[in-house]
């Protein structure tokens, strides 16, 4: 005869409606106030929470079903199932706070928190002490990682312990219990300090609802699992599962084997919250909340005493990580850095717990390899910027004291050519201004014997004329006389005609002499005038070639006198550049003690080494 379903069970359905009922009128007086993609936002929200609305009446049908086979364990997890429905309620009314905020965000709120339970649904089986079917098939769906956990210790199982474990993995996530059984027994018979085949065997005897089989397989695993710390995460999902399917009357051996569990993972939040769900520890809560603030929601849901407390201690710790988050984002938001991303920041302490995870996820890599890589890596950039500018002003100004140096050469040859063009266009005036050319030689002309010629012909008529008188005067003489007479005569006509051939011929030499240094002096002149010409042409030769340096020289001064304004203009444009590029460095350095070096400062705070249980990695 089948039992009659239990009162918790219908108080699990009611409390679904009710709960359903009052977060639809919210989300309907919201939707009134919003814009139509809120509008459309709600509608669909509303269509997901009648789908957890079925979901949740399945759960507890399901509940109820493994009510028939675990009568003792149903009832001491009503109480506790209670205590979550009042959670629920709870965690709706801060969601309701929150929808001021604006209805995405609750949206946002509610998902992420329905995510996070989802994830941790065997976490809060073991917080709620004997909860186990809560976890129902999710226990089976985490045997997905089983098949490899045997291989990664230092002392892997035997040939034929890994072939039962591996049939016995495969017919667990068939779903065939007892095939699983009795090849995961035989596994740990033939390996029996191997963790992984007591894990698996634990699993499979919890799903066949044998609670004290599963207890000491799941024992085992974790006594085995403290020999290697890379079974750390098999230790925790061991410890944690164990206390799902523990008694009553097992808390001090759950207790013992929680401590052991930790000796290996002692950084894993998921079991210290199910230590301080068992023991009370308020310690243990801030520890698991420090590691995993979205643990703070499963501790709620599962009624752990303290854990709002404790939740809020971890929110408020100014060394904690949501501080820590909350400072990393008002540095991205005053950075106005879009290499940091977008990030919102959460609208209240619920949300800022429960989305710890995603945030963590999916916003802090591109935060942490900013500050780790990008800044560093742009603050590098702009110090080879500044380093190439200030080389690149630097060789302008070589080049332009180059250039000075070029143009006062080219000024020196322009005055060196001027001088010689003022001396060549003097020279040049000088020798136009001469007069016309002369001779120098000065020719005489006389006659050397002019004279002398006529002294006989003279002295012959002398002596005519004397002898003539002498013949006259004195008879006894005459004859004599004038035959002396005669003769002197005759001598007379003689030496005068030869006188005057001698005169005439030299006559002709003095003429020949004239015409000759006439001829010498023309000869001169033409000499002298063609000297003259030459020197002249040379003079203004060497004006025209001294002109054309002296052009070339000032268009040389000219075109580097170009050159240097060209060359100052860049240097300036350079310097300019170069400022800007040592600002833009400097603003960098400011923007690293501002916003890279704090968050550096902060990342410590939430990158903490974590030790995670199977299955349960983001």
């Amino acid at each position: 005869m089948a039992r009659p379903r239990p009162e918790w069970a219908d108080y699990i359905v009611d409390s679904a409606h009710a709960d359903t009922a009052a977060l639809g009128a919210t989300i309907a007086a919201e939707a009134q106030r919003s814009r139509r993609v809120q509008l459309e936002a709600a509608r669909r929200q509303v269509e997901a929470t009648q789908q957890q609305t079925v979901a949740i009446r399945e759960t507890a049908l399901a509940m109820q079903d493994a009510a028939d086979r675990q009568v003792e364990a149903q009832y001491a997890t009503a109480g506790v199932v209670a205590e979550v429905g009042a959670s629920v309620d709870a965690l709706a009314d801060r969601v309701g706070d929150s929808l001021d905020l604006g209805f995405l965000r609750l949206q946002q709120t509610v998902d992420e928190g329905i995510a996070t339970l989802d994830r941790n649904l065997d976490v809060l089986a073991g917080v709620m002490h004997g909860g186990f079917e809560l976890v129902g098939q999710r226990m089976l769906e985490q045997t997905a990682v089983l098949g490899d956990i045997a291989t990664m210790t230092a002392n892997p199982l035997s040939t034929a312990a890994a072939e039962h474990y591996r049939r016995g993995v495969q017919s667990l996530q068939q779903r065939w219990l007892e095939e699983a059984i009795a090849e995961l027994e035989q596994a740990v018979d033939k390996d029996r300090t191997n963790p992984a085949p007591h894990y698996a065997l634990g699993v499979a005897k919890a799903a066949s609802n044998e609670p004290a089989d599963a207890f000491t397989a799941l024992a085992s695993a974790i006594k085995y699992s403290v020999a290697d710390e890379r079974w750390a995460s098999l230790a925790a999902s061991a410890a944690i599962l164990l206390r799902s399917v523990a008694g009553p009357e097992q808390a001090d051996e759950v207790a013992r084997a929680l401590d052991t569990a930790l000796l290996v993972a002692p950084t894993c939040a998921e079991l210290l919250l199910v230590r301080a769900a068992h023991l009370g520890s308020y310690d243990d809560l801030v520890a698991a909340f420090t590691l995993a603030p979205e643990l703070a929601l499963v501790a709620v849901q599962g009624g752990v005493p303290g854990a709002e407390e404790a939740a809020q201690s971890v929110h408020d710790d100014p060394a904690g990580p949501i501080r820590a988050r909350r400072e990393i984002q008002r540095i991205v938001a005053s950075s106005g850095d879009p290499d940091f991303g977008s990030d919102a920041p959460p609208a209240d302490v619920p949300q800022a717990m429960i989305g710890y995870p995603g945030w963590v996820r999916t916003v802090l890599p591109t935060i942490a390899r900013h500050v780790r890589t990008g800044i560093p890596q742009r603050l590098e950039g702009a110090a080879a910027v500044a380093s190439m500018t200030k080389a690149a002003a630097d060789l302008g100004r070589i080049t332009l004291a180059g250039a000075h140096d070029s143009l006062r050469g080219h000024e020196r040859r322009r005055d060196e050519a001027a001088a010689r063009v003022a001396r060549n266009r003097a020279a040049v005036e000088a020798y136009r201004m001469l007069p016309p050319a002369t001779a120098t030689l000065e020719h005489e002309a006389r006659a050397s014997r002019g004279i002398r010629l006529f002294l006989r012909p003279l002295v012959a008529l002398m002596l005519v004329i004397l002898l003539t008188n002498v013949a006259g005067a004195n008879t006894m003489v005459s004859v004599p006389a004038g035959i002396a007479a005669f003769v002197f005569a005759i001598l007379l006509v003689v030496w005068l005609v030869k006188a005057f051939r001698a005169l005439a011929e030299e006559r002709e030499v003095v003429r020949r002499e004239a015409a000759t240094a006439q001829q010498i002096r023309e000869h001169q002149v033409m000499l002298a005038q063609q000297q003259a010409d030459r020197a002249r042409d040379r003079a203004e030769g060497d004006l025209a070639a001294a002109t054309a340096t002296l052009t070339a020289m000032e268009q040389r001064v000219a075109s580097e006198a170009a050159r240097i304004a060209q060359l100052e203009a860049e240097l300036d444009a350079l310097d300019e550049e170069h400022r800007g590029a040592s600002d833009a460095h400097a603003a960098l350095v400011a923007d690293t003690e501002r916003f890279q070096r704090p968050i550096l400062a902060l990342l410590p705070s939430i990158e903490r080494d974590r030790i995670r249980p199977l299955g349960d990695a983001l």
